[in-house]
């Protein structure tokens, strides 16, 4: 399959254009976090954080989410690789979703938490932020993959770990429960919204590049 695919250009230009578009989301978080960690905002009340007990569950919210990452982008590129540059676009749009939410909406992190710094904190601790807070990250990243993936026993695996993130970063209270149930609306929204584009843009995209002379592949944008 791989093989056949990289041999089309309007594939591998499309690839590359989807990955371009990931790292322009990624810095873009990662801005929308240095600026909000940098605001002193208070903490707000929780109504479920005052109802359930602080545990540690720092192992599981840290290597679960490396989990949902490794199965996420495994189940694209070994099982439907055709499928690989659509999903990381959808994914960015979530990212870059969460960027504008993270920077329009400052507010504290919860003062009684655990927080969930990376493990291998010399390799992702510049990544690492308290207040990057609505909607949640490890919440809407597995259930983006839970959207995108049809077949089961995917499908169901991804919602079962989209609770268990969305459980796990709620005990630690580094999240409050408006981020976790918020990442839900977010996640169907940002594929929604992409698809949305998808549709409308690329009849006008495709009729624009036809009166310019280039590649195939340069008119297969979205």
């Amino acid at each position: 399959m791989w093989k056949t695919l990289l041999k089309d250009r309007s594939y591998r230009f499309n690839l590359v254009v989807s990955i371009f578009i990931f790292l322009i989301a990624a810095a873009t978080l990662k801005l929308s976090g240095l600026r909000a960690e940098s605001i002193d905002a208070p903490a707000l009340p929780d109504l479920i954080h005052s109802s359930i007990p602080l545990v540690d569950v720092t192992f599981i919210s840290t290597f679960g989410f490396i989990v949902v990452q490794i199965l996420f982008w495994g189940y694209f590129i070994s099982k439907k690789p055709e499928e690989l540059p659509y999903a990381i676009k959808v994914y960015s749009m979530f990212v870059l979703f969460r960027s504008l939410f993270i920077t329009i909406t400052s507010f504290g992190a919860p003062a009684v938490r655990i927080d969930d710094v990376p493990f291998l904190n010399g390799l992702f601790g510049s990544l690492y932020f308290t207040k990057d807070l609505f909607p949640s990250g490890h919440t809407g990243t597995p259930f983006i993959a839970y959207l995108l993936i049809k077949k089961q026993p995917w499908k169901n695996i991804m919602l079962g770990l989209t609770l268990l993130m969305g459980a796990s970063v709620l005990l630690l209270k580094v999240h409050y429960s408006i981020d976790v149930l918020g990442a839900l609306f977010v996640a169907y929204g940002a594929k929604a919204f992409y698809d949305w584009l998808r549709e409308n843009l690329n009849p006008y995209l495709q009729s624009w590049f036809s009166i310019i002379p280039l590649p195939l592949a340069l008119k297969k944008v979205l």
